[in-house]
């Protein structure tokens, strides 16, 4: 504990006195934050501060308290004038949102900003810390980083005896999936689980029906992004199971996967619910899976 303890002051004076292209990092507290990033604002509201956020991207709509908040656009296009009229005292962004035109743009309101990369598990335990700073609740944001980096050593631990493969498709049709390099995969590596979409050279690729029948997964999860794209998959998946769709069919001939359906959004964007991802995964590694 003493030795998580000092990793996470390191983080916070990482985030206190850090910096990003030319952003200003100094310690800072703020009531009011406009904040450009789905898993962003999720955090906000499951640290409990959901009262400091007054601005969230079109997409940030969960928990289902997020809704309330003020629309300000995308991440990528975000409306400035809406931002300048909520007068926030703080401008927080994904480093997807950190391209140099918004960055001008935003520097250009005269408001602070903050850039917290969201791409893998230490961004995130960094992004916790970086709210709890913000919320002035930085020791209890120490707190839950601690517990969520225990849960992540076991989850190591105990992936040193894994064998099982896996697939996270985020369409069982088309075969889109996570790969080496994505949050997601990041997860599973973690959890000791083989990735059968980390041959290739994209983090989020869509494999070949050819290269699935090469490689069959000991496991297919399929993930989805919003309530369109589940109906799709459960539609999808009942053909599965129905032994009617003419791939996945095929691929049963030669061995069949188990199949399982996440919830909507849990292997979409990086979290809270990223433990949770976290924790579906260590279960499925294990041999009675």
């Amino acid at each position: 504990m003493i030795r998580n303890r000092f990793s996470s002051l390191i983080y916070s004076l990482l985030i206190a006195f850090g910096g990003w292209g030319g952003v200003s990092a100094a310690p800072i507290e703020a009531d009011r934050v406009v904040v450009l990033g789905s898993g962003l604002t999720e955090l906000f509201f499951y640290l409990g501060h959901g009262d400091h956020v007054v601005g969230r991207t079109r997409y940030a709509t969960y928990p289902e308290e997020a809704r309330m908040v003020r629309d300000v656009g995308g991440m990528i296009d975000p409306d400035f004038e809406t931002i300048l009229g909520i007068d926030p005292d703080l401008i927080l962004i994904n480093h997807l949102a950190a391209v140099d035109e918004n960055l001008d743009r935003l520097r250009s309101l005269d408001i602070p900003v903050r850039i917290a990369p969201m791409e893998d598990l230490d961004d995130l335990f960094s992004a916790t810390l970086l709210i709890g700073q913000i919320a002035g609740e930085l020791e209890a944001a120490m707190a839950l980083v601690d517990a969520w980096k225990e849960l992540v050593a076991e989850a190591r631990a105990d992936g040193n005896s894994v064998s099982k493969s896996i697939l996270l498709t985020y369409d069982a049709e088309d075969l889109y999936a996570a790969g080496e390099g994505s949050f997601p995969g990041d997860l599973i590596e973690t959890v000791g689980l083989r990735n059968v979409a980390a041959a290739s050279t994209s983090a989020w690729p869509q494999l070949s029906k050819e290269a699935v029948l090469a490689d069959i997964p000991d496991v297919v999860v399929i993930a989805s992004s919003t309530a369109g794209t589940l109906r799709r998959n459960q539609q999808t998946l009942a053909a599965i199971e129905a032994g009617s769709h003419p791939f996945w069919k095929l691929v049963f001939e030669i061995r069949r996967p188990r199949f399982v359906l996440a919830d909507p959004g849990l292997f979409v964007v990086n979290g809270p619910r990223t433990i949770d991802a976290l924790a579906m995964l260590q279960d499925l590694s294990k041999p009675h899976q």
